[in-house]
């Protein structure tokens, strides 16, 4: 084993990410980095995160998470979708290596514009455009408001504002 290959991913791993994305092993998309959980491991791959546990494996392309982060130990990898922006996910990590590097890094590369933005009286939050990384259409940027805590976005108000804004984004920036 060389110097560089002390993290590399074990080959049982790498075969059961190969099933799950419906490609060979050789075809694999690029691992950045992993590290093991009690019931599995977190991958950050070239254009998404994925996680194992307990057999099953969940997907997030980059430009759908909203943050990630550990606890103050390190060994709580905590992460926000976009989908779900007041919904704290969390893992805990057996060893975390190089993983907080490039969850960070990742998501951080996605995101191309942030703007505050006011959605109604005592309604702000944040206007964000994600570069879909990885792949066919990585010229895409996909618009979202993360709203401050305690906004509802289901408010008939704050939906439509939050619309208008997302459209006037996509053709600002087209």
């Amino acid at each position: 084993m060389g110097l560089f290959d002390r993290h590399a991913l074990p080959t049982a791993l790498r075969s059961a990410l190969a099933e799950a994305v419906g490609v060979g092993p050789r075809a694999l998309p690029r691992v950045l980095a992993w590290a093991p959980t009690p019931v599995g491991a977190i991958l950050a791959l070239d254009d998404r995160l994925a996680i194992l546990s307990g057999g099953t494996w969940t997907f997030t392309p980059w430009h759908r998470v909203l943050s990630a982060g550990w606890d103050d130990s390190g060994r709580t990898f905590m992460w926000r979708s976009v989908d779900r922006p007041h919904a704290l996910n969390t893992v805990a990590v057996t060893q975390p290596l190089r993983l907080p590097e490039a969850v960070r890094e990742r998501v951080e590369q996605s995101i191309v514009a942030r703007q505050n933005v006011v959605l109604g009286p005592s309604a702000r939050g944040t206007l964000i455009g994600r570069r879909v990384l990885g792949g066919e259409g990585s010229d895409a940027v996909e618009w979202s408001i993360q709203p401050v805590k305690g906004v509802d976005m289901q408010r008939p108000e704050v939906a439509d504002a939050a619309r208008l804004l997302i459209e006037a984004a996509r053709q600002d920036w087209a």
